[in-house]
């Protein structure tokens, strides 16, 4: 079965001196006709479109500049990843670059051809319909070669923002523009300034940005005052469309009063983390007319606090992540919402996530509001929900039960509210204690132990690590290696009538810890019991489990999980 091919191609350049030509670079673009799809292909650099380019047809760009590149091609706006080239030109070299695209997959690529093997291709002409065309581009922006030259081009990064536009008799204002996560929400104000009232009509599939990648983003969500429409995903458009083109039940629209300005907003998601702006945005509306209005360089705000690595600003709000504490049960991750509108604002939070400094993946577990105590379960279909007053803090806790014990910092922790996401990176776990090498000062040998019991000597508070204690794995079964060191126990608590000890059992954090702590309780039990059978009074002997919770070692070695494992007795009288 043969493959088609069909083709997504990028242009670029800088500026052409006709003077200094021996120092600029030709690229080559080329699309072969022949056995692939007919359908045409959009060139875009920088955002902009250069071309529409069909089966058959080749391209020479003259590039000055010595800087890195970036050519993005695709066969349509439905390409949601779209192909893309890097590299940087050499003064006086050529490049070849050829588009491709299989059909039934629409998905376009770009390659750069050795350098022999693209001049063939370009140079033969069964393969092209059309001679080459020519384009140089001047500061960012492409021109085509008609025997004709042009200076002193206006391009898209030159321009300045302008947030106020007159047209049609209604004048729009961009009031604010907020960022969180990877979602943009632009705010703006719209008056009618025409004498008699007015209707408006937007709809998402008509407002498309490119940022500073590349990247093209159609808005998710429109409103005009409280009309406001999101696109089910199945009927969301990808293409740039060359003229208002929206049903009504697909808008939003509103009767705009003379003179009074009413709210707009629109909201575009999934922004990629690496763009700072949009070099251009284009949002269509209609009235008695079609009419749009061409944005040029929204710089996005900085969600980061730049006097604040842990704060993070959205709008009129911020939350600044205040500190992460460690006690037996949890670690409580605080914030501090602040709102500084004059209105009451709601947050859902839908999940968290977090890594340690160990290299262990936790998602939040519990949120608690106002205090850590207030403690609210992670529901899998619903949300954490809390209001801020205006002009008011609200404090708020992340908890994650089981951190590993090891761990002193969160590397990243990322909560994910209803349409965005907020990330806070290298936060130290305080209560946090590094594993010791070694047992504390309170640990004794068992043949000391052995010879203080028998001389009478003071052991109250002594701990001892029982060596010699054995169990099936993951049972409470003693085994018969264990008893020559049980029974040595039992002559000395019998030796002595006052002495009353804890038999505690330990487990490593491999497992549940719910399990771990049962499953040390059983074996603590299993050896008082076992004592007990030797004649020693049930008053004598208290028995715990401690599971998981004091470790003596690092359990991210086979051996510390090992020295984790344990029986340990403590001289309480």
């Amino acid at each position: 079965m043969k493959t088609f091919y069909t083709s997504l191609i990028f242009i670029l350049s800088f500026f052409i001196n006709q003077n200094s030509i021996a120092q600029c670079s030709e690229i080559y673009i080329y699309r072969t006709n022949g056995f692939q799809s007919k359908r045409a292909v959009d060139l875009f650099y920088d955002g902009n479109k250069l071309a529409t380019v069909n089966a058959g047809e080749r391209y020479k760009a003259t590039v000055c500049s010595l800087e890195g590149l970036e050519l993005v091609v695709r066969t349509s706006d439905k390409d949601m990843v779209p192909s893309k080239i890097d590299f940087k030109p050499k003064s006086g070299k050529n490049y070849y670059l050829k588009v491709s695209c299989a059909v039934g997959v629409e998905i376009a690529s770009i390659k750069l051809q050795h350098e022999t093997k693209g001049k063939k291709d370009v140079n033969n002409g069964s393969k092209f319909i059309k001679p080459f065309k020519v384009f140089s581009i001047q500061n960012n922006a492409v021109a085509q070669n008609n025997n004709t030259s042009s200076s002193n081009n206006v391009t898209n990064t030159d321009k300045v923002f302008n947030g106020t536009h007159i047209v049609d008799n209604f004048k729009f204002e961009i009031i604010d523009l907020t960022k969180a996560g990877e979602n943009l929400t632009i705010n703006y104000k719209i008056t009618n300034l025409a004498p008699d009232d007015r209707r408006l009509e937007s709809c998402p599939n008509m407002m498309y940005f490119y940022d500073d990648l590349g990247n093209l983003k159609i808005a998710e969500r429109s409103c005009l005052s409280n009309s406001c429409f999101t696109h089910p995903s199945y009927q969301k458009s990808k293409n740039v469309l060359p003229k208002y083109s929206c049903y009504s039940n697909m808008s939003s629209n509103a009767i705009l009063p003379s003179g009074i300005p009413l709210n707009g907003q629109i909201i575009i998601h999934n922004i990629n983390s690496r763009a700072t702006k949009f070099i251009r945005g284009t949002v269509w509306f209609k009235s008695e007319v079609d009419f749009k209005i061409d944005y040029f360089n929204i710089e996005f705000p900085k969600v980061i606090d730049p006097n604040n690595p842990n704060k993070r600003n959205f709008g009129k709000q911020s939350i600044e992540l205040t500190d992460a504490v460690k006690d037996s049960t949890a670690t409580y991750i605080a914030f501090n919402h602040l709102n500084d509108n004059v209105e009451p604002y709601t947050s859902k939070i839908k999940s968290g996530i977090a890594y340690d400094d160990k290299g262990n993946q936790y998602a939040i577990n519990a949120m608690s509001f106002v205090t850590k105590d207030k403690r609210v379960n992670y529901k899998r279909y619903g949300n954490w929900s809390y209001v801020t007053n205006p002009n008011s803090e609200t404090k708020t806790f992340a908890i994650i039960d089981k951190i590993s014990s090891s761990a002193t910092q969160i590397r990243r922790i990322t909560l994910e509210f209803d349409g965005f996401s907020l990330s806070w990176e290298n936060i130290n776990i305080k209560g946090a204690v590094p594993i010791k090498e070694k047992p504390d000062s309170n640990y004794i040998l068992y043949s000391d132990f052995e010879k203080k019991v028998r001389t009478n000597q003071n052991v109250l508070g002594t701990k001892v690590i029982l060596k010699n204690i054995y169990f099936s794995t993951g049972s409470a079964e003693i085994l018969t290696s264990s008893h020559a060191q049980l029974n040595q126990l039992a002559d000395l608590l019998n030796l002595n009538k006052n002495l009353k000890v804890e038999v505690s059992g330990h487990t490593d954090s491999v497992g549940d810890d719910i399990s771990n702590m049962l499953l040390s309780q059983k074996r603590a039990d299993a050896l008082k019991y076992y004592l007990m059978g030797k004649s020693v009074a049930p008053n004598k002997i208290i028995s715990i489990g401690k599971g998981e919770n004091e470790p003596i070692d690092s359990n991210e070695t086979v051996d510390g999980r090992q020295e984790n494992r344990r029986v340990e007795i403590l001289v309480v009288k």
